[in-house]
């Protein structure tokens, strides 16, 4: 016969494991509190979510048992001998209120006033050696105890202070609604209302007997990490080279963030190292989700416990869009510790990098957010903070760090402050291969502002012009870039990245001797025209740029930019092709910026210049210090002609360079007497190596101007012979 007949009649066989105080599960275990033989339905419910559902017996269900039960015979903790739940478990009504009081229908069981005589059972002995893990509770948050715990039992709120269940609409965590489906729960060391999500851990408590229910505040604030876990938490740390500041227990949302509901929350091991936040799942060593203290953008705290983390997906941008962000939920009764320690770490990695320091906290109290220590924040640093933010993304991309180039960049900075100069580093020079991964060093360039001028020369590395156009998409704080006799292809995307970022402060370029296609070119180009802040210096020489790129350069970006154009000091195109085309480009140009430019230094040498095209724009520049059109074709008696008559009005000309441009003793002498005619040349160093003049010419010319450098012929180094043995 079944436990309850056809009638509704009741068996008491069938729930013998009730005691005296009325505790059935985890969630009635202090039924003395509402007074023995009165039955509440509120707490009957809550045996009625197990047992509805349940079809056999769950022993972690039975865990929990009041210490002040009326029976005074009960000293230590027992085991006890559960009967087998039967079919059909008696289902109680559902709990109506009413102004606060609980409707109780008729014909409801109500546990008898005295205790019931339960017959104990043997524990299963364990040997101590053997490491077993004990749950502490029954649901999927629970945490566990390991290797025979010895946790001393926490203390507890005096019942008289407990808040009464009939008063609580909404879970005190995550102020979900109880209803018919979302049962209250007692912390029994706090005695507060939770969910059952939010009291799902078991710790002992001071004034009862076994392992309480608690909520996670609690839980948090008493429990640590077993012996097992703290094992897992050793292993990923090895396995991960990463070195453990600080582990626990914490609750995590699945999604993140976002979701308010207690069911998306999860209880996992967060473990914070020196330059990541992992949070690790309980059972196994996997990482369920792995944070990098880089990508830190915001912290938001809730209160004092509960906060979320935001990051940057896409790897370090200036300024991250809502779509470029996403979040991490974080509880736990450490909050101010924890957000501590993060705001430090990433303090350390990012010192003297004031795009990155900016880490916008929004707190409700100032306490939540405790200070960064001074000693952190004034902690000397090298080279800016570079090697430091250098080290921090060699972590972020899971390379291993350059000990040769972080002692290069001390010496060099030494020797030459603020300049950045990979030419000579070990490692990156032509003909070997590189020895280390140059991704870090662009990433640390990108935020820091300690170098104004980056340099590189002869290295066959293609990837530093493109990593190099990345870093300049952000960097707003290097003046100058030497990038000469490289083998890349990648100059278009500098050029773009110049067009992209306006504000970058670049106002020097020197790419000589690298070969620049057309397409690069007109990249340059672009950045020219866009570029907001003056340019003091451009050197194109021996790039091989075509006519073409030429007219493309002064036409869609020299020209078009006045600005930049009359701020610009030095421009060198030797050992390109200007040919007629291009001589008139030029012509024109110096036209329009006409005697407000500062120009100074105007280098064409073999460039195949139409110099009748160009030498008549000069008198438009007045500040010219240096001109060098040597290796031209013929310098005509025409073009000679407007190089006398400039040269005799100027009056800053410091250096003049006509070599190899076949000129005859008749032309040389007009060009020497303009000169010489003006004193504010007296200084003047002018070179006519290469032409047609004689010794005896060159003799006669020289002391013509005497108080002029005049140079006629190079001296040739006579090649010493090998003497045979």
């Amino acid at each position: 016969m079944s436990d309850w007949d056809q009638s509704g009649s009741y068996d008491p066989n069938a729930y013998q494991q009730y005691d005296a105080s009325g505790a059935a599960d985890g969630s009635y275990a202090n039924y003395s509190e509402y007074g023995a033989g009165t039955y509440d339905e509120t707490q009957y419910n809550e045996y009625n979510e197990y047992a509805g559902s349940a079809t056999s017996y769950d022993p972690n269900q039975y865990s929990e048992y009041s210490s002040d039960a009326s029976s005074s015979s009960y000293q230590e903790p027992v085991v006890y001998a559960q009967p087998e739940v039967p079919q059909n478990v008696f289902q109680a009504p559902q709990t109506t209120y009413d102004s606060g009081v609980v409707q109780t229908p008729q014909n409801v069981y109500s546990p008898p006033a005295t205790p019931m005589v339960l017959s104990p059972v043997t524990s299963p002995t364990v040997s101590s050696s053997s490491s077993v893990a004990v749950p502490l509770s029954t649901g999927a948050l629970a945490g566990t105890l390991s290797d025979q715990p010895n946790i001393p039992p926490i203390n507890a709120v005096d019942q008289a202070r407990w808040i009464k269940e009939g008063e609580v609409a909404l879970c005190q965590n995550c102020t979900c609604k109880f209803s018919i489906l979302t049962k209250r729960h007692r912390c029994r060391a706090c005695g507060g209302i939770f969910c059952d999500g939010c009291s799902q851990d078991r710790l002992p408590v001071k004034g009862y007997t076994g392992l309480q229910r608690v909520c996670f505040g609690c839980y948090s604030k008493n429990a640590p990490l077993s012996p097992f876990h703290q094992a897992l938490v050793d292993e990923v740390c090895r396995d991960t080279k990463e070195k453990q500041l600080l582990s626990m227990i914490v609750v995590i949302k699945k999604d993140g963030g976002g979701s308010a509901f207690t069911s998306d929350k999860r209880h996992t091991i967060m473990v914070v190292t020196e330059h990541r936040v992992m949070f690790l799942k309980r059972s196994s060593k996997k990482i369920y989700k792995h944070d990098k203290i880089l990508d830190l953008v915001g912290i938001d705290v809730e209160n004092e416990m509960k906060a979320t983390l935001s990051y940057r997906r896409k790897a370090l941008l200036q300024e991250p869009t809502p779509q470029d962000k996403y979040e991490q939920y974080i509880e736990t009764s450490r909050i101010p510790e924890v957000l501590n320690l993060i705001r430090t770490l990433h303090a350390k990695l990012v010192r003297g990098t004031p795009s990155l320091m900016e880490l916008p906290c929004r707190s409700p109290k100032p306490e939540y957010l405790l200070p960064i220590s001074q000693e952190v924040l004034n902690a000397p640093i090298l080279a800016g903070g570079f090697c430091e933010l250098y080290q921090g993304f060699c972590n972020y991309f899971d390379v291993p760090e350059s000990n040769e180039l972080i002692q290069y960049i001390i010496e060099s900075t030494q020797k030459q402050p603020h300049v950045l100069d990979l030419t000579y580093c070990p490692g990156i020079e032509r003909g070997s291969d590189l020895s280390f991964d140059l991704r870090p060093v662009f990433y640390a360039l990108r935020h820091n502002i300690y170098f104004l001028q980056f340099e590189v020369s002869d290295v066959a590395i293609a990837d530093v012009i493109q990593l190099l156009a990345d870093a300049m998409k952000t960097n707003a704080t290097l003046t100058k870039l030497s990038l000469t006799n490289l083998e890349t292809a990648y100059f278009s995307a500098l050029g773009k990245s110049l067009t992209d970022h306006l504000t970058n402060a670049i106002t020097e370029i020197d790419l000589s001797y690298t070969t620049l296609s057309d397409k690069a070119v007109r990249s340059i180009a672009g950045a020219l025209y866009n570029k907001k802040f003056g340019l003091r210096s451009l050197k194109l020489g021996y790039c091989n740029i075509s006519t073409k790129s030429i007219v493309v350069l002064f036409r869609e970006g020299l020209a078009p930019n006045s600005k930049l154009s009359i701020a610009l000091e030095e421009l060198d195109l030797s050992g390109n092709s200007l040919n007629d085309e291009g001589s008139a480009t030029v012509r024109s140009w110096i036209e329009k910026i006409g005697p407000r430019a500062y120009l100074n230094t105007l280098l064409l040498a073999k460039t195949h210049a139409n110099l009748e095209l160009v030498l008549p724009a000069l008198p438009n520049l007045s500040y010219i210090k240096t001109l060098d059109i040597s290796s031209n074709p013929i310098l005509t008696e025409t073009a000679n002609h407007h190089l006398c008559e400039w040269a005799g009005a100027n009056s800053s000309l410091q250096t003049l360079n006509v070599s190899n441009n076949q000129m005859d003793s008749s032309g040389i002498a007009v060009l020497l007497t303009a000169v010489s005619a003006n004193q504010s040349l007296s200084k003047t160093n002018v070179n006519f190596a290469g032409n047609l003049v004689t010794p005896d010419s060159a003799y006669a010319f020289a002391g013509m101007i005497s108080p002029h450098v005049c140079v006629f012929q190079k001296k040739k180094k006579k090649k010493k012979k090998k003497k045979k043995k």
